[in-house]
């Protein structure tokens, strides 16, 4: 089966702005960068995004490049005869599917509020106001249910007209006008529903916020369904369009749990009172596969041939083409300090959450 490749660098590199401008970099990073400092936290986060993200980051691709296979069969192409390695690529297709399973129903919640601004329901609403609406809708199992699956249904619609003419295109558009979108809404200055009460052209101005946040949402949501799309077809040999039927079922019924948590099962409180499904399965990717499958395709990269790709291999892919060549020289850095980096960050993460 002939694996289908982007249309060009900008198609590549616009569908990954669109998988990591996601709701969390919109919508949390502003919230956690008021808890922790505002300024201070911002060069911090930046200092860190250099020395860990940014190396980190290009293992990943030269992985996958080198390869020219998904997350799940990718390890399996590139590692030493008799190594394991490839047993990460489950986790790392549980990791998809585990983000799914809420971000479809968030992503559900902003449609739903788009049309809600416009139909004017939160005129007149303030802080208070706009809480209990969000209440109304968490209770309500049914509507929740809907937006899901408009959510899931979208976005495997996208995916089955394939990586360029699909995801590619339909993720190009969608950055562009989220672009547009963010500039207008810099200039409104626009944060919350209740403050869009007390602008002229509020239900306007807040329909397109929430415009903004679909798209940003359903950029993610399209890239990581062609992830999951294409760890199927590489493992299981089977056409695009039995994975995207396949999938469009099974993230339907796996995102259930999510949305069932704010009402039918509401009394599971996995970390204690005020937490539910949604809590334990952002945890469980937040602070476990996202670190652990980090510090793994880090290892994958710097340890020695014999055991893992090695060094010289990744840095032979990473120097491909034209661009700035990655910093080789560094590699006692990338080698015992920043696996080290990666453990203290996950192990921080276990110690803010429970201690």
């Amino acid at each position: 089966m002939e694996r289908e490749r982007f249309s060009s660098r900008l198609g590549f590199i616009l569908i990954s702005a669109g998988c990591a401008i996601g709701l969390g970099n919109v919508w949390r990073f502003p919230y956690i960068v008021g808890q922790y400092g505002g300024a201070a936290f911002v060069l911090v986060y930046l200092f860190f995004l250099v020395i860990m993200g940014l190396p980190i980051m290009v293992m990943e691709f030269s992985v996958g490049r080198a390869s020219q296979k998904s997350i799940l069969c990718s390890f399996q192409v590139l590692e030493p005869k008799g190594a394991k390695w490839h047993w990460y690529g489950w986790f790392g297709l549980a990791g998809n599917y585990l983000l799914m399973m809420f971000y479809t129903t968030i992503a559900g919640w902003l449609i739903l509020y788009f049309i809600k601004m416009l139909k004017g329901d939160f005129v007149g609403l303030d802080t208070a106001g706009v809480a209990a609406e969000f209440g109304a809708v968490t209770a309500d199992p049914v509507i929740q249910t809907v937006f899901m699956a408009l959510v899931v249904v979208l976005g495997m619609l996208v995916c089955s007209r394939g990586l360029k003419d699909g995801v590619e295109k339909i993720n190009k558009a969608m950055m562009v006008c989220l672009l547009v979108l963010l500039v207008v809404l810099a200039v409104r200055a626009v944060t919350l529903p209740n403050i869009f009460n007390e602008m002229p052209g509020g239900r306007l101005w807040g329909a397109l916020f929430f415009v903004f946040m679909s798209f940003a949402a359903m950029s993610t949501v399209t890239a990581v369904f062609e992830n999951i799309i294409s760890c199927w077809m590489d493992k299981w040999q089977v056409t695009r369009r039995k994975a995207v039927w396949a999938n469009l079922v099974l993230i339907f019924l796996l995102s259930l749990p999510c949305l069932l948590g704010f009402n039918v099962l509401s009394g599971f409180q996995p970390f204690g009172p005020g937490s539910g499904v949604l809590d334990l399965e952002d945890f469980i990717v937040s602070q476990n596969l996202l670190p652990l499958g980090s510090l793994l395709y880090l290892l994958f990269c710097v340890g020695s041939e014999r055991y893992a790709w090695g060094y010289e291999n990744f840095l032979k892919e990473a120097d491909q083409g034209r661009g700035v060549r990655f910093p080789a020289k560094l590699r006692p850095y990338f080698t015992y300090i920043l696996p080290l980096i990666v453990l203290a960050i996950f192990v921080l993460g276990y110690r803010e959450k429970f201690f």
